[in-house]
């Protein structure tokens, strides 16, 4: 068998509120795991260090920010459902993570 990255455990999902995003300023759960996710993309679209704060912070903004332009999204630096989306999908490619 061979050696794979292991992700962590969700440990929330999207809110399914129309409209929601998550904006600088919020302090959550959801917030931690969009850092979490962002720290592990962090070798592929080269963002700055990003404390695990469960912050949304001017950092964790900026970050959200360069995925989403590198992704050719409307670069808001909130995080909506399409960029969630695609961020655990971009999640799961960078960790190898099909053992489900």
């Amino acid at each position: 068998m061979r050696d794979r990255k292991k992700k962590p455990a969700a440990i929330c999902p999207f809110p399914d509120v129309s409209g929601y995003a998550v904006k600088r300023g919020e302090h959550s759960d959801l917030v931690a795991m969009i850092q979490l996710i962002l720290e592990n993309l962090a070798p592929i679209y080269d963002f700055g260090a990003i404390p695990l704060s469960g912050l949304m912070d001017e950092a964790t903004e900026a970050a959200v920010r360069r995925f989403q332009e590198a992704g050719g999204m409307e670069p808001t630096g909130a995080v909506d459902l399409d960029t969630w989306n695609r961020m655990a999908e971009e999640y799961d490619l960078a960790c190898d993570c099909d053992e489900r």
